[in-house]
């Protein structure tokens, strides 16, 4: 072999290229253009394949993946700030199971998990003001009831202290019931703001009267005690209300801001029993025809033909006749390896060929056009998706989690921005766990410092992950966690609230 082809050959293994798209790159090009953003391989990925996979809108194509999980932060500098926003309200959405979305026709949003779990009967009057629940209905139904009160007949007008000598000059905050009464509409925020003006009405009485045995003054004592007791008897009522129908609670939607029943999820409709016929007959409907609904996005799904091994558009690995997660069933539920859906499909293949269903099919287009098992799909010219592979990458959804520190890999290659590493549940900023970098194709000689001393590491290679390491080590952010079957990236508090939190 001449020194040429050599130095030819020598090149060409050199040479990196795309796993996706399978442009290959030389060594200086590959640095500028190539990423290794798998945590499980070394395969690289082109800046336009990797920007196609967080800005697609093809939910089966999502979450990027390689052999596990690829993170947002891999993206750095190929994704605007908005695309990568866009792209974690889609992530969060594909996430949640069974997830929950606007009644409304002309809304549809998906509703986050985060904001189900903060709202109470508090939080839902922010978004419908004139809503039962309000701070403002409640303080107006207190300050009805004590305005009917005989001590209130002192407090009804400020025109009754305008000719009592020197009041303005003694009192430099005059309070009565028709300035609490105004603020009751719109200024109170909380209960105790409209305390403290009924507490101002007595500081003010006893100022100008001077002695706890004026009438007045014992007037504003007696209202003071009314408002605690009727503002006492407003909460229990609450309280009664919402135990004896929990149905009454809403939240709101935070796109539209229409108001939704907790309970069946459609638009709140306070003093009705909750509607569920809809999904009644969704239900009647599916049976009927044979569907199943996908454990995860709870979709319609119908076997056509094949074993019951099911992939899903969401990316959910189940089981057809169980309707588990695929790992969980591994063919347990079906021990004899025949299903009953595969005897109806071969009474289905029977009437096709007796030439019945074909009639039952022309007779009524309302029927199930889906019959006729493999004899009629399989040797068809239909797509049904790629098959769903012996061995299904981690199922997120369904993961028991097993989380250890984040450490990310420190080389001469591109591993993506870690100053925009973040959990992948609430999306908090997060801090990698370094550790000390081996040398690797000397440049030029570093040291840390480590409890005030300098320690020498060696010589290393220069790389954008260690800058970006360093500088989001100095951000003070949350420490990040990945769990070792699936690759999510979640920080501390999210570990705790889920229960996952594995060994360190």
């Amino acid at each position: 072999m001449s020194l040429n082809t050599s130095l030819a050959l020598d090149e060409e293994q050199k040479r990196r290229c795309c796993l996706a798209c399978g442009a290959d790159f030389d060594t200086n090009e590959a640095s500028l253009r190539l990423v290794k953003p798998c945590r499980s391989c070394s395969s690289d990925y082109c800046h336009d394949c990797l920007r196609d996979m967080f800005t697609t809108k093809d939910v089966s194509r999502m979450p990027p993946r390689c052999c596990t999980l690829i993170q947002p932060y891999m993206a750095s500098g190929l994704v605007s700030a908005d695309e990568l926003s866009d792209y974690r309200a889609r992530f969060e959405e594909w996430l949640t199971a069974d997830g929950t979305y606007c009644p409304s026709i002309t809304c549809s949003a998906f509703i986050s998990p985060r904001h189900l779990k903060n709202f109470s009967l508090g939080s839902m009057a922010e978004a419908t003001t004139d809503g039962p629940f309000t701070i403002q209905t409640v303080l107006r139904n207190v300050l009805k009831r004590v305005q009917k009160c005989p001590a209130s007949r002192f407090f009804r007008s400020p025109t009754r202290f305008d000719d009592l000598p020197e009041y303005h000059a003694k009192i430099k905050v005059h309070m009565d019931l028709s300035i609490i009464q105004r603020k009751a509409g719109s200024s109170y925020q909380s209960v105790s703001e409209m305390a403290a003006d009924f507490r101002l009405m007595y500081e003010n009485a006893r100022r100008y009267n001077r002695t706890l045995a004026h009438p007045v003054v014992q007037a504003s004592e007696q209202l003071v005690a009314e408002f605690q007791k009727e503002l006492s008897t407003e909460v229990n009522m609450l309280i009664t209300a919402s135990q004896k129908n929990p149905r009454s609670k809403i939240f709101s939607c935070p796109k539209c801001r229409i108001a939704i029943c907790a309970s069946c999820k459609q638009i709140e409709h306070t003093g009705n029993p909750c509607n569920n016929s809809k999904a009644d007959d969704e239900l009647a409907m599916l049976v009927q025809f044979g569907y199943k609904r996908c454990p995860k996005c709870r979709i319609g799904v119908k076997r056509m033909f094949g074993c019951s091994h099911m992939l899903c558009r969401c990316g959910a690995h189940w089981c057809y006749r169980c309707e588990r997660q695929i790992e969980e069933c591994q063919g347990t539920c079906d021990p004899d390896g025949v299903s009953s859906e595969s005897e109806s499909e071969s009474e289905s293949e029977d009437e096709d060929e007796d030439g019945e269903g074909k009639d039952q099919e022309d007779a009524d287009l309302q029927g199930d056009l889906d019959q006729g098992g493999s004899r009629r799909w399989d040797t068809g010219n239909f797509d049904f998706g790629s098959d769903p592979g012996a061995q299904p990458q981690a199922q997120i959804w369904k993961c028991s989690h097993d989380f250890t520190d984040f450490v990310p890999k420190q080389d001469e290659f591109n591993r993506g921005d870690l100053s925009l590493l973040d959990c992948n549940l609430c999306f908090v900023e997060l801090r990698p766990t370094l550790q000390p970098i081996l040398a690797v194709r000397p440049r030029r000689t570093y040291a840390a410092v480590v409890a005030g001393k300098r320690k020498r590491l060696g010589s290393i290679s220069e790389n954008a992950a260690t800058t970006a390491a360093q500088s989001v080590l100095s951000k003070g952010s949350s420490k990040a966690f990945e769990c070792r079957t699936c690759s999510l990236i979640v920080c501390g508090a999210c570990c705790v609230q889920t229960d996952m939190h594995g060994s360190q």
